[in-house]
């Protein structure tokens, strides 16, 4: 049989050598094609078919058309039609090819049908806006159809350049700009069209753009995000961020040419689906910001894209946020105010080393026993994490972790509890088994194959007050079930057993008051027996950890309290011994959330709200230098909400001297003298610094959380009250409206007097009203403050029914008189007096609004302006009045309009108008870029016609339905 095949194929070579070449001009494919004479061409009876050749039962067929299709999305489109058709649809080979200028893939296929088998040939290609598909089918059995398929294929030539293709392709470099002009790049548009506003912004960024390539298989975003305090951190975690999104990727560090020196980056090369990505990523840092950018490409436009790539780094430009002088069209403004760095903290990692940093939204779940891989989760999966290199890969968890998860000793296998299971996986290669359990918390057992686990006999779902829980050893090889610890309302946690075997640690409730939450620590026999308690008192405990030696457990918790409030979120690591004794504190600063021992180091997760970026992450000390560390901190006081309150209490009843606080009748000396003595009470107490800053307001909600809304607490409601009002006197001017009444009588209330000339505070109420879960209260914060209107007084007004009398007294006589005449039909005299009055206090926005608003309404618009004029050549900064005033001068001088539009811009909060508008002024005076950067603000939150709009200005067609949105910036599908 093999004779006979290799003389039908020198038969079929000389029929081809004999044969004439037939030479056809598909014009509307832009090609010229070479065939054999010996194939038929059949009339194209399929629209975008530019020639069909049929010789026997095989065929030649080339598609063509219109598309910026990659060869990867042709060759998927092909094979999801072929598919379904076949009963067998093999891939043999695919492999990229070149065809003239053009790059593609060259696939082949087994297809069998009916009895029928066919192998196929497949080459697809994209050149100038057209998509190509040269298909090949030979039935088996007769003359092999490669040799022709191969022929056709190198004959192709392209007639002409597409021009007008090549035009849009090319592009234009096109400067852009982000945050108001804070980063700056350019690209060619439109061979990078924009793609920003089909996607949802997350909110840990400050701004972000997004770009798709002409050709649809490249992708470029942009991100501005708050710095994680080093640079090389910042990089780390971009890189961190990419790589989780592929299995097995190959990392290689980079180096690309900034418009200001060298940039360090990565490559990262990756299979994802059947085709090979390539992502290029850099940091750039400035001030307390940092530029994230990275291009992903598929492999055939790998080489076309990296000029791009080169140019985009080439030009970017980060300015330093922090340095005063920055001309921004807007402010940017971080979501929370920067933190100051924990003195204590920085004592504690003096000597340590950050091997993780903070990443937001990722939550370490455990740390391997040498310290050379990290669990980490966040949004879209699970990952095993180098710390030395930063290399992570995704794991297939199914169940994923609900909590920590436990790492055996010999590093190969991982324990956690899930869902509704008791989980053991084996790492490499990945290998789950899952245990029913109803685990809430696991452990490794003695034994290679047996596992502590942490069981929910009964889940109180309403305040957990009654919540059962037991721990019983599994044996994973015997399929056996030992109860090691019950008793009656149990609450056991974070069972660890010693490095020898013969000693377990665990967290339960035992020895205390079974309906309250806390827990202490315990160790007993591997079996359950000799249960012993370590330490004294009530206590939060969230992680445990022996020392390799045995000689110590490591427990985060909070303080010792009796309560289960407030101090839950103090934690310190604590180091006991089993023997017994007092437990030593060797952090002291109240944020650290996890630790491990790890040979002889310690790694510590701190994790705070109120902690810098830089003192975020998980750090790796010597066991000894956190010990010398601990000896040179106060131990932090024990307290819980009832010692709180009674501190409170004590202070402000001295302050008030000693008297009955339902009698006391306050007044402005005494809310000083209170307030001082509130905000030293709760310091002293919990660590929280009350030092009547602006800052300090961010408090304010952590202290209403521990207001109880009953008559017993009126100490910490004066308390409060009197900080948050001595706050606002302190920090903004405030000033106390008191009418002395005695607080026995004083009833909650909300703001109800108005005028332009006094902004009420009722510093008692609104807090008060907050505790009882009201919607309609608020406190001040400083970005309010910095906001406020500095024309009008702010009374801090006590009793609340006082505020009318409070709001007259503060308004003069000449207004008054005004809204007099108004009501009397004297317009144009009350519009005299306002006038006036706004001469007097130019800064006053809602008196100029009101007085603006009167020369409308009687028809004046000479003088709305002419007062327009005087209230901002006065200084006043109220957007109504600068947006009314740019508008006036925007048609026939844009420049002096802009500075009107930049002003009323630079609030915390810019309306989508004002930006919409600012970014036209920019665009008529020849700024693009920072005319599409404030487009690009204001489409955000902007209405649906203003959003229509700015698409059309930007030259970009409408985004896709809401519905149909991406939800996060992740790298691009396929």
């Amino acid at each position: 049989m093999r004779a006979g095949m290799i003389a039908l194929l020198a038969l079929f070579s000389s029929w081809a050598a004999a044969a004439e070449r037939t030479v056809v001009n598909a014009g509307a494919a832009n090609l010229k094609v070479t065939h054999s004479s010996l194939w038929k061409r059949n009339p194209a009876a399929r629209k975008g078919v530019a020639l069909s050749l049929e010789r026997g039962g095989n065929v030649i067929i080339l598609f063509s058309g219109e598309s910026n299709a990659t060869p990867e999305a042709q060759l998927d489109a092909y094979e999801n039609e072929v598919r379904p058709t076949a009963e067998k649809f093999k891939n043999v080979k695919k492999e990229l090819v070149e065809v003239g200028p053009a790059r593609g893939y060259e696939a082949q296929y087994q297809f069998e049908k009916d009895g029928v088998k066919a192998l196929i040939y497949v080459t697809v290609f994209t050149h100038q806006g057209m998509a190509y598909r040269l298909v090949g089918v030979q039935q088996m059995g007769i003359v092999p159809v490669e040799p022709e398929y191969l022929e056709v294929r190198a004959s192709l030539q392209f007639l002409r350049d597409r021009r007008e293709w090549l035009d849009k392709f090319e592009g234009k470099p096109a400067p852009t700009a982000l945050a108001g002009g804070l980063l700056t790049y350019t690209l060619n548009r439109p061979r990078w069209m924009e793609t920003t506003f089909d996607k949802q912004q997350a909110y840990e960024f400050i701004e972000t753009a997004s770009y798709k390539f002409m050709l649809e298989g490249a992708w470029v975003d942009i991100r501005l995000r708050k710095s994680l305090g080093d640079p090389r951190a910042d990089l780390e975690a971009l890189k961190g961020y990419i790589a989780s999104f592929y299995q097995n990727a190959t990392v290689r560090q980079a180096e690309y040419q900034g418009a200001e020196g060298r940039v360090p980056g990565y490559e990262i090369e990756a299979v994802s689906g059947p085709y090979t990505r390539l992502v290029r990523l850099a940091t750039l840092s400035a001030g307390n910001v940092t530029m994230q950018v990275w291009l992903e490409s598929l492999r055939t436009l790998q080489e076309t894209t990296l000029g791009d790539w080169e140019k985009l780094l080439a030009g970017l430009r980060l300015r330093d946020a922090t340095k005063p002088g920055l001309d921004l069209a807007y402010p940017i403004y971080e979501e929370d105010e920067p933190q100051a760095a924990n003195p204590a903290l920085e004592t504690v990692l003096a000597k340590a080393a950050r091997v993780l940093p903070e990443s937001a939204g990722e939550q370490v779940l455990g740390m391997s026993g040498d310290g050379a891989k990290a669990l980490v989760s966040n949004k879209y999966g699970v990952y095993l994490v180098a710390p030395a290199s930063g290399k992570r890969s995704r794991l297939a968890l199914d169940p994923i972790p609900k909590g920590n998860v436990c790492w055996s000793q010999d590093g190969q296998r991982i324990a956690y509890a899930a869902a509704q299971d008791a989980v053991v996986a084996t790492l490499e290669p990945l290998v789950l088994k899952k245990v029913p359990a109803k685990a809430e918390d696991v452990g490794w057992g003695p034994g290679a194959d047996q596992l502590y686990v942490v069981e929910n006999v009964f889940q109180d779902r309403m305040n957990n007050r009654f919540t059962v829980q037991r721990l019983a050893l599994l044996d994973l090889d015997k399929h056996t079930r030992t109860t090691v610890l019950e008793y009656p309302l149990a609450r056991i946690g974070h069972p660890a057993l010693a490095p020898d075997g013969k000693t377990l640690a665990l967290a339960c409730n035992r020895d205390l008051p079974r309906t309250k939450g806390g827990s202490q620590l315990f160790v007993c026999a591997p079996d359950g027996t000799g249960l012993r308690r370590l330490g004294e008192g009530r206590a939060f405990i969230d992680a445990l950890a022996w020392a390799p030696d045995g000689a110590g457990i490591y427990a985060v918790q909070s303080a010792a309290t009796d309560e289960q409030e407030w101090s839950a979120e103090q934690k310190d690591v604590c180091v006991f011994d089993p023997k017994g004794g007092k437990p030593n504190n060797l952090t002291r600063s109240g944020h650290i959330s996890k630790v491990w021992c790890l040979g002889g180091d310690v790694y510590l997760e701190a994790k705070h709200w109120d902690l810098p970026a830089s003192q975020q992450g998980v750090f790796r000390m010597a066991a000894q230098d956190l010990v010398q560390a601990a000896q040179g901190l106060p131990e932090p006081a024990a307290h819980g909400a009832k010692n709180l309150r009674e501190a409170v209490e004590r202070a402000v009843k001295e302050a008030a001297g000693g008297k009955d606080l339902k009698k006391f009748k306050p007044s402005p000396e005494s809310m000083r003298q209170i307030g001082d003595a509130f905000a030293g009470a709760i310091q002293s107490q919990t660590g929280l610094k009350l030092d009547f800053s602006a800052g300090s307001l961010r408090h304010l909600h952590r202290l209403i959380d521990r207001l109880d809304s009953g008559e017993d607490d009126l100490s910490f409601l004066i308390g409060l009250g009197a900080y948050y009002g001595e706050t606002l006197r302190r920090c903004a001017g405030a000033e106390w409206a008191i009418r002395p009444e005695p607080f026995g009588n004083w009833k909650p209330g909300t703001d109800a007097a108005d005028s332009p000339y006094a902004q009420i505070v009722l510093p008692f109420s609104h807090p008060y009203l907050i505790a009882l879960g009201s919607e309609n209260a608020w406190v001040w914060s400083e970005e309010q403050l910095n906001e406020r209107d500095e024309g009008s007084r702010l009374l801090l007004v006590y009793p609340p029914s006082h505020q009318k009398e409070a709001v007259k007294a503060a308004e003069p006589s000449a207004y008054r008189e005004a809204f007099e005449k108004l009501d009397r039909g004297d317009v144009k005299d009350a519009l005299d007096l306002l006038a006036e009055e706004l001469r007097r206090f130019p800064k006053n926005g809602r008196l100029a609004r009101e007085a603006i608003a009167l020369c409308n309404a009687a028809g004046s618009a000479e003088a709305a302006k002419d007062l327009t004029r005087r209230a901002l050549e006065a200084g006043n900064q109220v957007p109504e009045l600068l947006v009314r005033y740019a508008d006036a001068l925007a048609k026939d001088e844009p420049a002096q309009a802009l500075e009107f539009y930049k002003r009323a811009a630079h609030k915390r909060w810019p309306l989508p108008d004002v930006l919409f508008k600012l970014g036209k002024t920019y665009a008529a005076l020849g700024k693009a870029d920072l005319a599409e950067a404030c487009w690009r603000k204001a489409q955000r939150r902007a209405d649906k016609n203003t959003k229509q709009e700015i698409l059309a200005l930007m030259g970009l067609a409408a985004p896709a339905a809401a519905g149909a949105q991406a939800t996060d910036d992740e790298p691009a599908d396929d």
